[in-house]
């Protein structure tokens, strides 16, 4: 009944006010508050069937959700490629950020190198959360700095133009 007052609040009310008048005409008071007790109840018990109705498929889901990720992670890696031009930068679960480039990848794991001390460490794709491409600088950065810079010498010669008119 609950869930029927959210719906459609005028009709559920007319109908609720029809059946507590005639309940009241036809019942004494402890044999009306039992049927307004038990449809209550009927109407709660309704909502949490509804309502776990719609967890369930959400549960399932996020158990398929890691495969999901390891999978991404995997043709991430792929994607990047082997040699000393894939560089990447690999986020863990736990929170560790390892830098380097990708020297050869397995079906389980692969071995990500330093790119300084030329390293290796070999990470499972089931401990990483994120995989970042390190391929330059992006060209949004890029045009934001040459912005930056031109509009600074833009306002340098406008401050010094002003300072020699006097």
């Amino acid at each position: 009944m609950a869930f029927w007052l959210l719906l459609c609040p005028r009709s559920a009310e007319k109908a609720l006010t029809a059946h507590t008048v005639q309940s009241q005409l036809s019942m004494p008071g402890r044999e009306m508050d039992t049927t307004i007790m038990r449809t209550y109840l009927i109407c709660l018990l309704a909502s949490v069937l509804f309502i776990t109705s719609i967890s369930m498929p959400v549960a399932a889901q996020q158990s398929s959700s890691e495969g999901a990720t390891l999978q991404k992670v995997k043709a991430k890696v792929a994607k990047i490629g082997i040699g000393e031009k894939a560089k990447a930068t690999v986020i863990l679960k736990d929170g560790t950020k390892n830098k380097g480039y990708i020297g050869q990848a397995g079906s389980d794991d692969f071995v990500l190198r330093d790119r300084k001390t030329d390293v290796p460490t070999t990470i499972r794709y089931s401990d990483v959360s994120k995989v970042e491409s390190n391929r330059g600088h992006s060209t949004a950065r890029n045009l934001g700095i040459g912005i930056a810079i031109g509009a600074g010498a833009f306002l340098a010669i406008l401050l010094i133009s002003i300072a020699h008119l006097d």
